[in-house]
């Protein structure tokens, strides 16, 4: 009989999350025809109370447009989000040992990492509407290029 994991993605909730940076920058004489690709730059840390039952996921995205030199200067996007996870059973997926060093179960670090990076992507189509930064679409990756350890 297989062991039940004590991971359930549906004893997650978005509690909240907060868009707490965001800036464009687009040149004088920027011309989006030009526009071949973007580069993205991205972190993720992922904090926990465990006493809450909260985690807080931050995410910061760089977005710069790759014109080949046939703009002077590329448009830029920057964000920060901050966004607030509660977890129904974290006293079984978060321990603390006699020193105080937080094990985190790994599903559950991924699937935080999704959850942040799939909805971000949602925000991020919204927000970019009517920009220089209009084409870009955060690419599907797998979590573990978000969570490190």
């Amino acid at each position: 009989m297989p062991v039940k994991s004590l991971f359930d993605p549906e004893r997650i909730s978005l509690a909240e999350y907060r868009l707490t940076r965001s800036s464009f920058v687009t040149p004088d004489n920027f011309n989006e025809g030009c526009v071949v690709g973007h580069q993205l730059d991205h972190t993720l840390k992922l904090g926990f109370n465990a006493e809450e039952k909260i985690a807080r996921v931050e995410f910061s995205l760089s977005i710069k447009t790759n014109s080949n030199h046939h703009n002077k200067a590329e448009a830029t996007g920057n964000f920060h989000f901050a966004f607030f996870y509660h977890i129904e059973n974290s006293e079984e997926l978060i321990t603390l040992d006699k020193k105080k060093q937080m094990t985190v179960h790994a599903d559950l670090s991924h699937a935080l990492a999704s959850l942040t990076y799939s909805t971000t992507r949602g925000v991020l189509l919204l927000h970019l509407q009517g920009t220089a930064l209009h084409t870009f679409k955060l690419p599907i990756i797998h979590p573990s290029k978000l969570v490190k350890g």
